[in-house]
């Protein structure tokens, strides 16, 4: 800061002390606000109060931090504090929420209906941007045939007699079933083998592989992570320890 301010006055001759002073307070301002994340937007539909919760790691409870009364939709919500990358949760009402990630101290916009829950957008987050794209993309890869298996395999236990033709046909879907998610999970799996030191892979690695933590302790050993002081880092040193 003071580097700046003294390139400031060199470039720009003699300066008043008060105009020292107001550049000096708007630089402490900025420092002091530089933690803070400020969440604004509408969702139309929305009335009442909501709350920004996340898990805190030494007591793995979730706690608030921050909330609002929201008349006509506006959105207008500051953390302060939390140590980012952080996944969030917005509680909205009668049980419904979304989650994202937040990355940075700066402004995170949310738009949306609260009769369209599902497509509710949050952008200003590039890692929420990022998981987002790869979701999608697993989706298409993996989930829809996945769910496309499970319904019809669905069909066929619902019938009451199932003929030897009908037996075959259920053992098939129940193995491609398995063989699709083990595909998923391996594609996950090397795409954090791939990528240790990007902190997106330990969302992944939080989200995508928690019924496997031999998995996710070995990934996790392996990142090479600069900012350990991330809640998300923390909370995986946590369980996994």
């Amino acid at each position: 800061m003071w580097v700046f301010l003294k390139k400031f006055i060199f470039n720009n001759g003699v300066m008043r002390m008060s105009e020292v002073f107001w550049i000096i307070a708007g630089l402490l301002l900025y420092a002091c606000n530089s933690d803070v994340t400020v969440i604004k937007g509408e969702i139309e539909g929305l009335e009442g109060k909501i709350t920004l919760a996340m898990i805190e790691p030494q007591t793995n409870d979730t706690v608030v931090i921050a909330e609002q009364d929201v008349v006509d939709g506006k959105i207008d919500l500051k953390s302060k504090g939390v140590s980012v990358p952080v996944w969030v949760w917005l509680n909205l009402d009668k049980g419904r929420s979304i989650d994202f990630i937040i990355d940075s101290h700066r402004k995170i916009q949310i738009e949306g209906s609260l009769a369209d829950i599902g497509r509710i957008s949050v952008t200003g987050s590039d890692l929420a941007e990022k998981y987002v794209f790869l979701q999608q993309l697993l989706e298409e890869r993996y989930d829809m045939p996945l769910a496309e298996l499970e319904k019809m395999i669905h069909n066929l236990q619902r019938r009451e007699v199932l003929n030897s033709r009908g037996e075959f046909i259920l053992a098939s879907y129940r193995r491609r079933l398995e063989k699709f998610k083990r595909y998923r999970f391996e594609y996950i799996e090397k795409l954090i083998e791939m990528n240790p030191s990007q902190e997106l892979s330990l969302f992944l690695i939080w989200d995508e592989l928690k019924d496997s933590a031999d998995v996710q302790k070995r990934l996790f050993e392996s990142m090479c992570i600069e900012n350990k002081e991330s809640n998300i880092y923390q909370l995986l040193t946590e369980r996994l320890q």
